[in-house]
């Protein structure tokens, strides 16, 4: 959604959009312009030439090699855009300043903000309270809209796969708690509500 703001209000910016060359996604981006593939001469030449590499990861993730000779080699300023909203989880042992390198890190909200600044090791001038991109086209009247829907999306992790200690997993064992329990359904009825799981 950032890349698609610059290519259609920012004209006279030189945006680029790294992506692998068989990525289903592609096609979201691909008529904007500009999209380059993966680990493409394009790529390296488009990594060392970069004033800004923007990404929701680490900025690592958009270089044509990940070794630490070419990184030191881009001098961009790196902005990380985010993928979630991180002051609803710890993500400190991920993202602290000591272990992640970024010149800009964006927030969603100014409680996140603080949350950074405070427990994250990065100063207020390096957290931009701009909100993430990501979640710009949330509301952009291609879905109906049913205020009477309740979504719940919860998140994953990649420790919660074994089929054998997810049963006993303190996750399934609250959110099976909520969906299945009388305070949700007490909810639905008195409200008219519809709940919708996304697994």
């Amino acid at each position: 959604h950032f890349f698609r703001h610059l290519r259609e209000n920012h004209p006279e910016v030189d945006a680029y959009y790294v992506i692998e060359k068989d990525s289903p996604e592609r096609a979201n981006v691909e008529p904007l312009g500009n999209v380059v593939d993966y680990k493409s001469k394009e790529h390296i030449e488009v990594a060392l030439l970069a004033n800004v590499v923007a990404g929701t990861h680490h900025a690592e993730f958009l270089f044509p090699l990940r070794a630490k000779p070419f990184a030191r080699t881009v001098r961009a300023t790196r902005v990380f855009l985010q993928h979630g909203v991180i002051g609803a989880k710890w993500m400190s042992d991920v993202y602290h300043k000591r272990d992640f390198e970024t010149d800009m890190f964006v927030v969603s909200s100014e409680r996140e903000r603080e949350l950074i600044v405070r427990d994250f090791g990065f100063e207020p001038r390096e957290v931009a309270n701009t909100g993430l991109a990501r979640f710009d086209a949330l509301f952009a009247g291609d879905v109906p809209v049913n205020p009477r829907q309740v979504l719940i999306m919860p998140t994953w992790r990649f420790w919660l796969q074994d089929v054998d200690l997810y049963p006993q997993s303190d996750y399934h064992r609250t959110w099976t708690a909520l969906l299945l329990g009388a305070a949700l359904r007490d909810l639905e009825e008195r409200y008219g509500l519809e709940v919708l799981l996304a697994l």
